[in-house]
């Protein structure tokens, strides 16, 4: 079984923090170790959109290259709202906070 590293995204994402996020999250994936994944959990995040939606697609990006595992968790409806509109449903691993509380995330 993996181990999943938490990464918490703050509560505002914006154009303006997005360079920043993006770099902090890019060096948590990249120093995973084997056997680890990232849960990226929005849980305090209240104030995102498109620009969280940029930032989750920079880390899966990040992720499948360095060919690990990532899957985000408490993703707010206003986020989600955007990324079924664009059709990334199958690309982002969205996962239900009782799945990732319970350990049960399917990579």
């Amino acid at each position: 079984m993996t181990q999943a590293i938490e990464h918490p995204v703050p509560e505002a994402v914006d154009f303006d923090n997005l360079a920043d996020l993006r770099k902090r999250a890019e060096r948590k994936i990249d120093d995973l170790a084997d056997g680890e994944s990232m849960l990226v959990r929005f849980s305090s995040s209240s104030r995102s959109g498109s620009a969280a939606v940029a930032l989750m697609i920079a880390m899966y990006r990040r992720a499948h290259v360095a060919g690990k595992s990532i899957s985000f968790v408490d993703v707010p409806d206003e986020v989600v709202n955007i990324i079924e509109v664009s059709g990334l449903t199958d690309v982002l691993p969205l996962v239900a906070a009782e799945e990732a509380d319970s350990g049960h995330i399917q990579n």
